[in-house]
């Protein structure tokens, strides 16, 4: 019977241990949890030909706020955002429900190395697909977008309530 011999570290198991450990913190320090809100635009800005919208200043705000009868509606009664600590971003869903989606999440994470900030957005699968095919506007407030980087969306769908 062939017996193994034990395990004895050695100076390179030790340093290549230690090696990925500090990979892998480095990779978790990365990624940083940001604080968010949900906000209601009241259908002011529209997503029928864009869907996915980054709005970091209050002129290109005040542009993309709906340009017909309901603009004067928009103005005096939406919410006043401080661009200088904050940005919009929105995304305009297409989930299979009629309304707001079951479940719906969503949660914004700052990537340093990569220079990005990714919007996870999650939600329940619908049982049954809503007939009128409606879409859902997601608006969400998050603090100011540093330069040079990009907002990436990442939507996702979750089989079953949780």
């Amino acid at each position: 019977m062939r017996r193994f011999k034990p395990f004895k570290p050695n100076f390179l198991q030790a340093l290549f241990v230690s090696g990925f450990l500090t990979i892998l913190s480095a990779f978790s320090a990365n990624a940083q949890n940001l604080e968010t809100r949900e906000i209601d635009l009241k259908g002011c800005i529209q997503t029928i030909f864009e869907k996915e919208f980054i709005i970091k200043n209050r002129e290109t705000f005040l542009k993309t706020i709906r340009n017909d009868a309901s603009r004067d509606f928009c103005l005096k009664n939406l919410e006043t955002i401080d661009f200088d600590k904050y940005a919009l971003v929105g995304i305009g869903l297409n989930t299979g429900y009629c309304r707001r989606p079951l479940g719906l999440k969503a949660q914004a994470v700052k990537e340093s190395i990569e220079k990005q900030i990714i919007l996870k957005i999650s939600y329940a699968a619908p049982q049954e697909t809503c007939r009128a095919l409606s879409q859902y506007d997601l608006w969400i407030l998050i603090p100011k977008i540093p330069e040079n980087y990009t907002v990436k969306f990442d939507v996702s769908t979750k089989f079953g309530l949780s």
